[in-house]
């Protein structure tokens, strides 16, 4: 079996944790793997730098609470979206003008909620065969990916420090960009460490 019907497998296992209906904002996010068919190192076909998990680094803007962030391709659910799956299609369509097709989907993670932002956040896990050549929106500066065997490197653990306004917070991160670049933190870094227990790894949490 491969890794990733190993991930397929385990979400069709159980149903995903849901957060309650209510009025509160409400935003769905898409995390896209890809397998390569050809380990490009030559090492062992079940070698995590086989697969590889997609994520933006969204542009900075004044009032947008995201600003600057890594993240998945992703955004609020809008009244005209038929289910929290169109809204990650739609919004993934929108900000690096990929097409996720419903063949691909996966299955969907546990709902979160923002420790910072009171959001609730839905993500729907694709698995792609065919990477498409992205077009960037005004609301993204880069798309990337990073291979499964880098997120769960202890060499990438470290510590988000965010001021608030009475006090320091301190959230658990991973560096996947190198020094003076965003830190990969907050309900983003919460839906891959549920990810990377699929590969049998835990995070820091």
């Amino acid at each position: 079996m491969s890794d990733l019907a190993t991930v397929r497998a385990a979400l069709h296992s159980r149903p995903p944790r849901l957060a309650q209906q209510d009025d509160a904002p409400r935003a769905s996010v898409a995390a896209i793997f890809h397998e390569m068919a050809d380990d490009p190192q030559g090492t062992d076909p079940s070698d995590l730098n086989n697969v590889r998990l997609l994520f933006i680094e969204r542009a900075t803007r004044d009032g947008d609470p995201w600003s600057g962030d890594l993240a998945f391709p992703g955004g609020r659910v809008e009244p005209e979206d038929t289910d929290i799956h169109h809204t990650a299609e739609r919004e993934t369509q929108e900000e690096i003008g990929w097409t996720l097709a419903p063949t691909e989907r996966l299955g969907r993670l546990d709902d979160m909620t923002g420790s910072v932002i009171p959001i609730t956040v839905a993500a729907c896990v694709y698995a792609t065969q065919q990477v498409q050549t992205p077009t960037l929106s005004t609301e993204v500066v880069d798309v990337f990916w990073t291979p499964v065997a880098d997120l769960i490197d202890p060499q990438r653990r470290v510590v988000h420090t965010l001021q608030g306004r009475s006090e320091e917070r301190q959230f658990p991160a991973l560096d996947v960009l190198g020094p003076g670049r965003p830190l990969l933190w907050g309900v983003t870094y919460r839906f891959v460490t549920d990810l990377m227990r699929f590969f049998g790894h835990e995070l820091p949490t």
